[in-house]
């Protein structure tokens, strides 16, 4: 759970005595919104992966997977085709044991991960 505490631009002594993730945050000053936004995303265990045609540029907007998430789910996402068709992924990320690295339908993708998909 994470509590947010608002309206910290009028009050900066509040405290909450709770043994759970607290973030004061002034939404009219804009205070401490990067921080709940990044922990809301944190708390519901997502992973954003960027797909990059081959020879293309990478996209801007993400494919947002749950944490745990294969080269297979980014497939099936994508067009169940990708799968039957598949050869292998290129990654380049924090899942990468080095930059462009070539892996099977169960490698496991990473938050921040580039995947291109080979497929026949």
């Amino acid at each position: 759970a994470i509590v947010a505490v608002n309206k910290v631009d009028v009050n900066r002594d509040v405290k909450v005595d709770v043994d759970i993730d607290t973030i004061y945050i002034s939404a009219e000053r804009g205070e401490g919104l990067e921080e709940l936004k990044r922990k809301i995303f944190e708390k519901l265990e997502l992973v954003r992966v960027y797909l990059k045609p081959e020879g293309g540029k990478v996209e801007e907007k993400p494919m947002v997977l749950r944490k745990g998430a294969t080269i297979k789910d980014v497939c099936l996402n994508l067009h169940r085709d990708f799968v039957k068709n598949f050869r292998y992924a290129i990654v380049t990320g924090p899942s990468a044991s080095f930059p462009g690295q070539r892996v099977g339908l169960g490698h496991e993708v990473m938050d921040g991960d580039v995947v291109t998909i080979i497929s026949r």
